[in-house]
């Protein structure tokens, strides 16, 4: 007796480690300045954001949305580098910040909905512009939001390293100080940011994946960028 309710439980433990789990997936066509053209694909649960190729067993980003952590994981060396939450506030900056917000009466509808046109102009610079799908996926959408938060509380934080000459007012608006405020519209389509990143939303559903899309790597040696 004691032998088949040890079996039971087992199978029942096995069965939860190794299901399936249900997620949003986002695949974006994206491309940084110098480099190609590459597939990018976010993962999104209630629990996790993970940023991969669409391998499971490649590179990644993971962030925990509970404790508010980014996880680079890297295979080559076996390392994560971990970045950590850090409040941020905006500062009144010396130059003139304006969005600029447009429905695009002539675009094609997807899904039923018209593109909003988003962008945001610094001193007169357009720093970043994006197509996006209108109220839509917002609780998905607040993950993106949380990873760019997080981000951008390690680039204030290492802002100093950057020479005072190079802070522009697109470094500063579009990469330092970016809550990442578009999300709260809608889901992007397509993004121009000023450092010559594009990407475009090539597929978007709901998928299943294998439990371990959201574990970190045991025995990688963990680090973090010190301010």
């Amino acid at each position: 007796m004691k032998k088949i309710i040890l079996f039971f439980i087992l199978n029942l433990m096995s069965q939860h480690v190794f299901a399936d789990e249900d997620v949003m997936s986002f695949v974006y066509e994206e491309k940084e300045s110098g480099a190609e053209l590459a597939n990018v694909r976010y993962l999104v649960s209630k629990l996790f954001l993970r940023i991969d190729d669409g391998n499971l067993n490649s590179d990644f980003l993971l962030l925990d949305r509970k404790n508010k952590i980014i996880y680079n994981v890297n295979h080559d060396d076996e390392s994560i580098m971990v970045i950590r939450s850090h409040k941020w506030t905006e500062p009144k900056f010396p130059f003139a910040v304006k969005e600029h917000r447009k429905v695009l009466d002539d675009a094609p509808e997807v899904a039923g909905k018209k593109i909003m046109d988003y962008s945001k102009i610094a001193d007169n610079k357009l720093c970043h512009q994006l197509q996006i799908l209108p109220d839509v996926y917002a609780e998905e959408l607040q993950a993106f939001i949380e990873y760019q938060d997080v981000l951008s509380g390690q680039q204030t934080r290492i802002l100093h390293n950057t020479p005072e000459e190079l802070h522009t007012p697109c470094l500063l608006v579009d990469q330092v100080y970016n809550a990442g405020s578009y999300y709260q519209i809608g889901l992007p389509i397509q993004e121009f940011h000023s450092r010559g990143y594009v990407k475009r939303l090539v597929d978007y559903r709901r998928i299943k994946v294998k439990a371990e899309w959201s574990i970190l790597p045991a025995g990688f040696k963990r680090y973090s960028i010190s301010d």
